[in-house]
């Protein structure tokens, strides 16, 4: 949700910190952070405007070979990418 009082161009970032060793976001335009918070996996949400109290949901996969339970928290950037 944009909880700002202006619009938020896109597209936006989605990070995953803390996720478990070997666990990997697995969607398409997934990759990794290289510039604001260097080697954290993160999701590309395409989007053009987020305009000031709209909201957006993505589903999030994630690669996860040995199966290990999964939990971590998310930082949402935007514009270019990260």
């Amino acid at each position: 949700t944009n909880t700002g009082s202006t619009p938020v161009d896109g597209p936006l970032y989605l990070l995953f910190r803390n996720l478990p060793q070997g666990v990997y976001p697995a969607n398409r335009g997934s990759g990794v952070s290289i510039c604001l918070s260097p080697d954290t996996p993160l999701i590309r949400v395409a989007l053009a405007t987020l305009s000031p109290g709209a909201s957006t949901t993505h589903e999030a996969r994630f690669t996860d070979p040995a199966m290990t339970p999964i939990s971590y928290t998310t930082s949402v950037l935007a514009g270019a990418r990260p």
